[in-house]
């Protein structure tokens, strides 16, 4: 099992926003039925049900969606909180 977690920032509604993305990378790279988010009173964690060898795919996947998505000259402009 891949497990991350949110880095406790203080922030309920910053910790919410990193939790989705990562969940976002775990459905994007194994499915919807692998990825489960779990609130840890002021954090949270992102279980992944895969073996750990697959985190390469997990990375590369993240890697790709930066690309596509953070490089994107509408981002700024379309997603609130993101400047």
């Amino acid at each position: 099992m891949i497990t991350l977690y949110t880095p406790a920032t203080g922030f309920p509604d910053l910790e919410t926003k990193i939790a989705y993305g990562l969940a976002r990378v775990g459905i994007e790279s194994f499915g919807m039925d692998k990825v489960c988010v779990i609130n840890k009173a002021g954090f949270y964690e992102v279980n992944i049900n895969v073996d750990i060898g697959l985190f390469g795919k997990f990375e590369n996947t993240f890697n790709l969606i930066c690309q596509r998505l953070l490089s994107s000259p509408y981002i700024p402009f379309k997603t609130p909180g993101i400047t």
